[in-house]
């Protein structure tokens, strides 16, 4: 329980730096500065950063399930193996149908479950292959994806928020210089 609950908040952890570091540019001094005196220019900046953040994260996530599902599917001991990614041949075409295969499945796990059973990349063999790899998607696994990448993406709005936010000036006291002395 110990290590599944640690696993969950290093991910968290990861998906907040992602967020963080996509939210850098708002520390530049013209999109900071634009972003304090201006409140249009600071939403902007938060819903465009926190959309690429958004994306990003999206992407980083479905491209790690994708790579996963591949090698569970081609080790060795995985039974319903139909597809021998070493089939005979150049070393070449064993590697054209694993990227086939993962460039098929990174893009049916960013779409929605009822759009999955499409061929996207137009390589047979990949599709066919990512048929066979794929269970059966849910919206469950769908929302929780979509919950991750706003993990992200709440992360980077924050950091721009704060880092474009008006900083009131501070107070100095000014003491005459008779009383100093």
């Amino acid at each position: 329980m110990l290590e599944l609950l640690s696993g969950i908040i290093i991910f968290i952890v990861i998906l907040l730096l992602i967020g963080a570091l996509i939210a850098l540019p708002a520390l530049l001094p013209p999109i900071r500065k634009l972003g304090q005196r201006s409140q249009t220019v600071r939403v902007t900046a938060i819903l465009v950063l926190g959309l690429v953040s958004f994306l990003v994260s999206i992407g980083l996530l479905t491209r790690v399930a994708a790579e996963v599902t591949c090698i569970f599917y081609t080790l060795p001991f995985h039974n319903n193996n139909d597809y021998v990614l070493t089939e005979p041949g150049p070393m070449g075409q064993e590697q054209r149908n694993r990227r086939a295969a993962v460039n098929e499945l990174w893009v049916r796990n960013i779409m929605p479950p009822p759009l999955r059973y499409t061929c996207y990349t137009g390589d047979p063999f990949g599709c066919d292959l990512a048929d066979k790899m794929v269970t059966s998607p849910t919206w469950g696994g769908y929302l929780l994806l979509i919950g991750m990448g706003l993990v992200s993406t709440s992360g980077c709005s924050a950091l721009v928020w704060r880092f474009t936010r008006r900083r009131s000036p501070k107070q100095v006291e000014v003491k005459p210089i008779i009383e100093q002395l």
